[in-house]
């Protein structure tokens, strides 16, 4: 238990940041939606997924393989530098294409006036792509408060300087004082300039893990660590592709007269989706290690139940969310522009229930890491990743960016069930299935009934939304209420 209590502790510390990284993201886009238009909300947007897909790239799985080789921590060093320059190798390169050539880099990805924006893109993916494999050395050393205190003050060095170069400066400039060599009125430009900032400085702080004066590097150390990075890299971007390209997609297929203002509306009430994402890494960090204990004890019933209380209080998340999205915009989205996309309310509940599936998808897949069969993670990754290009190069230019949230929704709908039946060869756990089915059913029949019946722009919209969540509550608590009750009762007792 002291083993546990400590490994709880340190996800924990770990969850904190990476859960107040995302937060803090979101709190993020009421600033760039009130100064900027959707079609340069949008640009931001498809640039991020870009720079995300690249740094997964140059990064090579090796975070993962650093952690494999070195786990009876012999030549560690020796392993963290071999995957240092094994990064370094690509980073550098791209970098520096990105600086001298963002022109042709620009036309490359059709998006014009984008030269300044790419060459800061390249420099975070450098610092960040470097950053990945020190953060990798200190969780691999349990130095969990180091790497909250250096997230931390990433992520703060850049909620300051949104701030200041978006609002502050700007006003400062209004009222009279010209401030040199800063923007007078805000720009795009200022968001990836934060961003690198924040980025330099986390490189800066780690500068004792990333820095050495010896090179441990031999080409056969190399290629063991490629060799088991590189299908993590795949699982990676699969995953990447699952989450992010439709950003990508949609401005490609758009058949709109402006693409990047598409992209913009669903960036901005993307955001609102996502929050469910927070409570499923919350969830993640909270329960991961209770099922390694629990299957080295050799007891599934935790899985059964966990899940249960999943569906149960993450469907009420997603309601509740859901008929009370118009209010959650209000706080989150500013700018009449956004408001009229004929599709911009109905993506809410769509994602929302795509991000309950994904919270599904890791409890039914933890199967895989416990039985150390990885491969099956990759195939279905895979899967999920051909079903998303596949659905939205199709649907696309049918129904826009409805197309994106409903490919989502459906990808993760079909690796959760994949990863249920497989698990039901391999890992033979009995979920309560036509329960879970119901329920989820139940709220999916709910939040359609409401979106079709409610005016959702009309005054009395929160009373509707009170009645309606209230009244669903009851009844999933008359049905199910005793049975939560029992069951995290006998957790919290079992967990001492």
């Amino acid at each position: 238990m002291t083993d546990l209590g400590k490994l709880a502790k340190q996800t924990s510390i770990y969850g904190l940041s990476s859960i107040a990284g995302r937060f803090l993201n979101v709190l993020l886009v009421p600033l760039y939606t009130a100064n900027f238009t959707p079609s340069e909300y949008g640009k931001v947007s498809y640039l991020y997924v870009l720079i995300a897909f690249v740094t997964v790239v140059t990064t090579q799985g090796m975070e993962t393989s650093f952690f494999y080789f070195s786990r009876k921590r012999e030549e560690i060093k020796e392993h963290l530098n071999t995957a240092l320059v094994s990064v370094l190798f690509l980073a550098i390169p791209f970098s520096l294409i990105c600086w001298f050539f963002p022109g042709f880099l620009s036309k490359f990805i059709s998006l014009k006036n984008t030269e300044k924006l790419i060459q800061y893109g390249g420099l975070i993916i450098f610092f960040d792509a470097v950053s990945a494999i020190a953060f990798a050395y200190l969780r691999f050393e349990q130095n969990a408060k180091r790497f909250a205190r250096v997230r931390l003050s990433g992520i703060g060095l850049n909620i300051i300087l949104n701030i200041l170069l978006l609002v502050l400066i700007p006003y400062l400039n209004i009222k009279g004082w010209n401030i040199p060599f800063l923007p007078i009125e805000p720009k795009i430009e200022m968001i990836f300039v934060s961003n690198l900032f924040s980025s330099a400085l986390v490189f800066a702080l780690l500068k004792d893990v990333w820095w050495s004066n010896k090179l441990f590097w031999t080409k056969e150390r190399w290629k063991r660590m490629c060799t088991y990075g590189w299908p993590i890299l795949l699982i990676g971007l699969a995953g990447m592709i699952n989450e992010t390209l439709d950003r990508v997609l949609l401005s490609q297929r758009l058949t709109t007269e402006n693409p990047l203002y598409d992209i913009g509306v669903y960036s901005a009430f993307y955001k609102i989706a996502i929050i469910l994402s927070l409570f499923n890494q919350a969830f993640r960090y909270a329960v991961e290690p209770f099922f390694f204990e629990n299957a080295e004890k050799g007891s599934k019933t935790s899985h059964r139940d966990l899940m249960n209380v999943y569906v149960l209080f993450g469907s009420f998340f997603v309601v509740a969310v859901s008929l009370f999205s118009p209010y959650l915009a209000k706080l989150l989205v500013y700018g009449d522009s956004y408001y009229q996309h004929e599709y911009a309310f109905d993506i809410i509940p769509v994602l929302l229930f795509a991000n309950l599936f994904l919270g599904m998808y890791f409890i039914v897949s933890i199967w895989y890491k416990l039985t150390n069969q990885n491969k099956y993670g990759l195939y279905i990754s895979l899967l999920g990743a051909g079903l998303t290009v596949l659905f939205n190069y199709i649907f696309i230019p049918v129904i826009g960016i409805l197309a994106s949230a409903l490919t989502t929704f459906l990808v993760y709908l079909t690796m959760t069930i994949l990863a249920w039946k497989l698990g039901s060869r391999h890992y033979p756990i009995s979920y309560a299935v036509k329960k879970i089915i119901f329920n989820i059913s139940f709220s999916i029949v709910v939040v359609v009934l409401f979106y079709q019946l409610v005016d959702l722009k009309g005054d009395a919209l929160w009373l509707y939304a009170f009645f309606v969540l209230a009244l669903y509550g009851l009844i999933i608590y008359y049905l199910e209420g005793k049975n939560i009750l029992i069951v995290l009762s006998e957790k919290r007792g079992g967990r001492g």
